[in-house]
């Protein structure tokens, strides 16, 4: 028997979450930098303004991403609306098997009966 790895719970959607999070927080640092570097060049302040129109959007979307979506429970609707297909045996991973092992457990209880 060959060594396999365990079955581990999926955390993609936690760890993409957090990366999205991370991003957000650069995409505010680099924004806020930028405003105050044109800012410091530009004595008139519109362009700046202007710059800093993007760090007002950038909070806005942050906020729409952290609120807007139920990524962490589905919905009670949802749950009742659900076919049941994917809990359907023939959709459960049983394993894996070579073809050639499954050739000589046939061929084994063949000979051996």
């Amino acid at each position: 028997v060959l060594f396999a790895e365990t079955k581990k719970a999926d955390l993609g959607g936690a760890f993409w979450v957090t990366k999205i999070n991370h991003t957000f927080i650069a995409l505010l640092l680099y924004a806020s930098l930028v405003t105050a570097f044109i800012a410091r060049r530009d004595g008139l302040g519109g362009p700046a303004v202007v710059a800093a129109s993007s760090i007002a959007f950038l909070a806005l979307a942050w906020h729409r991403f952290e609120t807007g979506f139920r990524w962490e429970k589905l919905p009670m609707q949802d749950l009742l609306q659900d076919t049941g297909a994917a809990y359907e045996p023939t959709l459960i991973f049983k394993g894996y098997c070579q073809p050639e092992l499954e050739e000589q457990e046939a061929y084994s209880t063949h000979s051996a009966g």
